[in-house]
């Protein structure tokens, strides 16, 4: 499926911080050093902690609802993707059953605890020249007209 008012096709990624080696499927920011003498680079990284900050806000309101997710669990990868999308759903139910039987706003700001996500272990080695360039064709796209969002260069440029 190309990118939005485009024709340019791009592999579905996940995004991961720097602990995560940079693949085709595994995106991680541009260094500091590089984004800071970059906007291009800085506004990637930008719209890449945007949608990192989703998925985790996303698993913050899991751990509030399930305790499985407190600590690690000590189950196969494909028990924990089942787990996970068990809870997924039964927070979905809930939310529906809450909505359709009561009058008070469901609370839509809820943000993950730090102190439940512990740090991983940096994985050495060198991203490929395939992994590069699809993220250099995410940068392209979201400077360009069809990807960029108007706040963007605001935030990227503004000092504290």
């Amino acid at each position: 499926m190309p990118l939005p008012g485009t024709e340019k096709v791009l592999p579905y990624v996940i995004v991961s911080d720097e602990a995560f080696k940079l693949t085709v499927n595994i995106m991680r920011p541009y260094s500091k050093e590089q984004s800071s003498t970059d906007l291009q680079k800085a506004v990637y990284n930008y719209r890449h902690s945007r949608a990192r900050r989703t998925s985790e806000n996303a698993f913050g309101i899991l751990c509030q609802y399930f305790r499985i997710f407190h600590a690690p669990i000590a189950v196969k990868p494909e028990t924990v993707d089942d787990l996970t999308m068990a809870a997924c759903i039964l927070h979905n139910l809930l939310i529906n059953d809450r909505i359709s039987h009561s009058r008070e706003p469901v609370e839509d700001k809820l943000y993950l605890p730090k102190a439940n996500v512990q740090p991983l272990a940096k994985l050495r080695g060198n991203a490929t020249h395939e992994a590069f360039k699809i993220r250099d064709d995410f940068v392209e796209y979201f400077s360009g007209r069809q990807g960029e969002v108007q706040w963007q260069i605001k935030h990227v440029t503004r000092t504290n």
